[in-house]
């Protein structure tokens, strides 16, 4: 994503299971990653980027349940 304002990926119900993205901030608008009828989860409780040239991964697990991981902050 490329923006220098603040962005949020809001992932929305019904994705299949198995979907997955990637994201990668290329500049320093941070990105923060959101369900909409769906539950969101990280180990840390990370779901920003966690800077310039930050790569995140959002992978469909279960019906409506999202894991992200990589280089996040709080």
């Amino acid at each position: 994503m490329n923006s220098s304002s603040a962005m949020t990926l809001t992932i929305p119900s019904g994705l299949p299971i198995g979907f997955n993205i990637s994201l990668y901030q290329i500049v320093s608008g941070e990105i923060t990653i959101v369900g909409s009828g769906t539950t969101v989860k990280n180990r840390l409780l990370r779901f920003k980027t966690a800077g310039l040239d930050a790569g995140v991964g959002v992978i469909c697990t279960a019906a409506n349940i999202f894991y992200v991981t990589g280089d996040l902050k709080k």
